[in-house]
Parts: structure tokens; C-alpha cells; sequence
């Protein structure tokens, strides 16, 4: 009965299968053999397991897909990090062209293979994939960083994605940061994300931290970033796509908006965001640094005579273990934005909480250029709060029941 469909019905057939069966279907016989390498097959075949739809003229699609098997077979997550960086070069291209410019080819297996032995250790399989996609960023470009950043007044950082040598000169046999190898960093501050390539200091392998810094505590305290590579990667990555992060010159500072954290009066639109600052962060005693930034919109289709100038602010505040502030006064940052149809203005400030996480609501009040009637503008509640931390305590207990484990 199957053997009785013509080759444009099997070859559709065919496409449901995953390569190996097909590999193994193409050994029935000699019909099965021909259809088994047809162009069109292996074409789907590249595109859905290798996100490749190129391929060079003197090679047929089997070979492509032989080609591209070989370099990236052994990779399980292939196609979501392929993804990630799909999303990032796409945003890269329209906002940060000089941050495109400063990504570098990926490096080889050989490559590789000598950074394991250095270290002697293996690279999560995540973080390897990457390095071959791209070695990171060409830290004497001076570009901004890839990994995106923050500011306040007294503090900017933007974190460069390093390059796989750097990352291997970064790896630490011994001391608090034992096992552990720089992911990103800031050139300036020194601030760096670290990725866990074993777990010999007592972090979990394969996690990428970001550390505090407090020079009356030589065993830093740190932040999880995320439980792996892919899910660091591919959670900023997706957050680009949405533009969930505020650009500006081409550096990507991650305030974060959260969908729907709008409100607004008199034609007046109010959207928060806010970003966790880590190395300005503790956790003994225990204070959590966030910085937030508003915008104030007025819409091209208020009338004129609605124009209008920021007068004071108001906020509520509250911290995780519910305790309460309120906090009023004169304009914001020292300014009173006037505010006339189309126009824009945004400020950052800053806020600590004892707490991992809190919130923060207000209003601002304006007053009409014509009239003088005053008229609050509401700003909607936007929530901050910190990742997960691990302290040096948790993980001197890690290590002394790994010990006792081993014996």
C-alpha cells in the first residue's frame, strides 16, 4: 500500500520523521534510498533542527545538513541558544550597530577542547554552544556592553560579554570564587557576572551569579542570575525582542517595564520601570538597590490648551514585611518638566529596601499653564524585587556536607 504512493506523497511522509529515522528508512530499498536524499527533504530538515536556510551551490542540502550535523550534532539546546542569538544580532542591528560590530566569530571545538584541559574541567554544553555561535565581544573595541547595564547619577555599569580567553584567565581554582569564571563584565567598575564551571566553592555548577561587593566580607554574598546559561541567555534575549529595556547611545540599560504598568490623566501617560543593582546591594546588614526610571508622555492629541508644568510628587512606599513610607516634595530630580502635546520627559532615582522585595505608587501634581487649575496624575503601582541569593554561609554548608558525603 505505501510503496503504491508516488514519490511527492512519501516525500511528505517522510518530512514527519526525525533524521535518524529517516537515515534508517532510506535502507528499505533502493526507491527509498533515492527519496530519502532529496533536496527538498534535507532542506526542511536544516531549517527546523538548524535554523539554516543557506546553502552553497556546490553542495546539496544532505551535505549541508551532514555538514552542519557534524559541527553541531552533540548539541541538545542548539536550537533555542541559535534562537537567542537570532533575537539579540535582529535587536542589534536596528538599536546598537557599534554592539553588533564588536561581536566576534565563534571559536572551534579545538578551541574549546584546550580551555577544558586548561581548566580541567568541562564547559556546560550551553555555554560551549555560544562560544561557537560567538566569541563574545572584542573587549579593546570599547564598545557598550552586550549584556546591557544600569545607571544612576553616581554609578553606570554595562556588562561586554567576554570572550572565551578571558573567560578561561578568569577561572578560579581556589578562594571564595573557586570554580567559578567571568561571563560578563564592566571594565570600569569591575563590576562581572560570573558562570559556576564546578562546584568546588560550594555553588551549583552550570549557575551564573552576580556578586556583591563589600570589602568587610571577604567571602562574597551573590545573586542567581540564572540556573543555566540558556536560561540567562534566553530570558535576555526575549526581553530584547520585546524592548522590555530602555537604549540610549546605543547602551542597554535594563529597566524593566512590566506589561500593562501604564496609567495617566489629562491626556498624561506615567510608565515606570525599574532595574536591580546588585553591586550596590547586601545581604548583612541587608539592603537591596534598585533603580527606577518614569516616563511622562503627553499624547500628540491633547488639546493645546491642556499644556501643563509638573508641580510636586507623591509616593507610597512599601517593603516586603509591609512596613510603610510615604515621601512627598517639589518636582522630581530637581525639575519641573513642562509638559505640552507630544512632549516626553524621564528621570531615574533610586530606592533600598531591608527586604528582597518591595513596591512603589504615587501621583504628580500639575498644574495648567492657562488656567492654574491643579490636577494629580496618577503613577500605577510597579513592583521591585531582587533575585534569589546564595551567602557565603550557605555555601561553607554545602561544601562541609559535600565533604562529609565523600568522607
Amino acid at each position: 500500500m505505501l510503496l503504491s504512493l508516488p514519490d511527492e506523497s512519501l516525500l511528505i511522509i517522510l518530512r514527519f520523521l526525525h533524521y535518524k529515522d529517516i537515515n534508517n528508512v532510506s535502507c528499505v530499498n533502493k526507491r527509498f534510498q533515492r527519496l530519502c536524499k532529496d533536496d527538498s527533504l534535507w532542506k526542511w530538515q536544516c531549517s527546523h533542527y538548524f535554523l539554516n536556510s543557506q546553502c552553497d551551490k556546490t553542495e546539496t542540502w544532505y551535505e549541508h545538513f551532514v555538514s552542519l550535523f557534524s559541527e553541531y550534532g552533540r548539541y541538545t539546546h542548539y536550537k533555542e541558544i541559535r534562537c537567542a542569538w537570532d533575537k539579540i544580532e535582529k535587536f542589534l542591528e536596528k538599536y546598537c550597530p557599534t554592539i553588533l560590530a564588536s561581536l566576534q566569530d565563534g571559536v572551534s571545538e579545538g578551541d574549546l577542547h584546550a580551555v577544558e584541559d586548561h581548566i580541567q574541567h568541562k564547559l556546560p554544553e550551553d555555554l560551549r554552544l555560544s562560544y561557537r555561535i560567538h566569541n563574545g565581544q572584542n573587549l579593546l573595541a570599547q564598545s557598550p556592553g552586550l549584556m546591557g547595564g544600569c545607571m544612576i547619577s553616581t554609578h553606570i555599569r554595562t556588562d561586554s560579554l567576554v570572550p572565551l580567553e578571558e573567560m578561561k584567565n578568569s577561572y578560579q581554582t581556589e578562594g571564595p570564587l573557586a570554580g567559578c569564571a567571568f561571563l560578563s563584565l564592566d571594565q570600569v567598575c569591575k563590576a562581572a557576572q560570573l558562570i559556576t564551571i564546578s562546584g568546588q566553592g560550594g555553588f551549583s555548577e552550570g549557575y551564573v551569579y552576580s556578586f556583591m561587593h563589600d570589602p568587610d566580607r571577604p567571602s562574597p554574598d551573590c545573586f542567581i542570575m540564572g540556573s543555566t546559561f540558556l536560561e540567562w541567555l534566553c530570558d535576555y534575549a526575549n526581553k530584547l525582542e520585546q524592548n522590555s529595556f530602555y537604549v540610549a547611545h546605543e547602551h542597554i540599560f535594563k529597566f524593566y517595564h512590566e506589561p500593562g504598568c501604564v496609567d495617566g490623566n489629562i491626556g498624561i501617560t506615567v510608565k515606570p520601570t525599574t532595574c536591580f543593582i546588585p553591586e550596590l546591594s547586601r545581604v548583612y546588614p541587608p539592603q537591596h538597590f534598585f533603580a527606577y526610571r518614569i516616563m511622562i508622555e503627553m499624547s500628540e492629541d491633547t488639546p493645546p490648551d491642556q499644556a501643563c508644568q509638573l508641580k510636586s510628587r507623591f509616593w507610597h512606599i512599601k517593603d516586603g514585611d509591609g512596613k510603610e513610607e510615604e515621601v512627598s516634595g517639589p518636582g522630581v530630580v530637581g525639575e519641573y518638566p513642562v509638559m505640552k502635546p507630544g512632549a516626553k520627559f524621564a528621570w531615574i532615582s533610586c530606592s533600598t529596601f531591608e527586604t528582597p522585595t518591595g513596591e512603589m505608587k504615587g501621583s504628580f501634581k500639575f498644574r495648567n499653564l492657562r488656567t492654574g487649575i491643579e490636577t494629580d496624575v496618577p503613577c500605577p503601582l510597579f513592583c521591585m524585587k531582587a533575585p534569589a541569593c546564595l551567602t557565603a554561609a550557605e555555601r561553607r554548608e554545602i561544601i562541609k556536607a559535600r565533604q562529609k558525603e565523600n568522607g
